[in-house]
């Protein structure tokens, strides 16, 4: 993934979780060093797909399984892997609403079962969060009854747009 083509920009290939948090400090490195950042920003597997599909990267910032397998491939120098930090998934209710009680496992089932919509990245495109999410389900075994509350999964669309606007009363 390695190719300096350009020694002028950094490319930089990450989850869409961290965006907001890369954005600035690819402007300040951008200042201070003189080297442009070009980032590459989307769901991990969407991410993935742009790796596989011949992209080049400066940087790779994605989960533990992915870079390890890049890694394993040689597509990764393992020496050059730092961990940078952790992503939670969290639960997120509209702003004013009444925070479902999620103290126990099966309470948080029970918040999963009574929401009207649940919104969330979509699994069918890496989104981790959605991944996790419907592993969570089938661990559960409630998987088949949400899955008739409507999901809000829209490839591209943040996960609290739905749960601001009313259209979803849960987002993870």
């Amino acid at each position: 993934m390695v190719e300096h083509s350009n020694r002028d920009i950094l490319r930089v290939a990450s989850a869409r979780s961290l965006q907001e948090v890369l954005k600035p400090l690819g402007a300040a490195f951008a200042t201070r060093s003189g080297t442009a950042v070009d980032f590459f920003f989307g769901p991990v597997g969407t991410v993935q797909q742009h790796l596989d599909g011949g992209a080049a990267a400066d940087v790779v910032i994605l989960s533990d399984v992915l870079i390890d397998a890049y890694a394993q491939a040689g597509k990764i120098i393992p020496e050059s892997r730092k961990r940078v930090g952790r992503v939670g998934i969290m639960l997120a209710v509209r702003e004013g609403a009444e925070a479902p009680d999620i103290s126990t496992s099966e309470r948080f089932k029970a918040a999963l079962l009574n929401a009207r919509a649940i919104a969330c990245s979509d699994p069918a495109i890496g989104g981790s969060a959605g991944t996790h999410f419907a592993a969570l389900l089938k661990h559960f075994k409630i998987e088949d009854q949400v899955r008739d509350t409507p999901l809000k999964c829209e490839s591209g669309v943040k996960t609290a747009e739905p749960v601001a606007s009313g259209a979803a009363d849960i987002g993870i």
